[in-house]
């Protein structure tokens, strides 16, 4: 049986905690980039069904 040293398994794992991390980082940016994105073009009317169906007076 193999014996590893406790240096190495923490490098181990902080190597795949550091990819977990750069994962979230990067993802949770694109998601604030499409909740913001999202909520400014509510916020101009541009999911407003009247607009599309000539309906409503501009």
């Amino acid at each position: 049986m193999k014996r590893i040293n406790i240096p190495e398994a923490v490098r181990a794992q902080s190597g795949r905690g550091q990819s977990a991390l750069e994962y979230l980082v990067t993802y949770g940016w694109a998601f604030v980039a499409m909740v913001i994105i999202s909520i400014s073009l509510w916020y101009t009317g541009a999911f407003d069904p009247l607009s599309f169906a000539g309906g409503g007076s501009t």
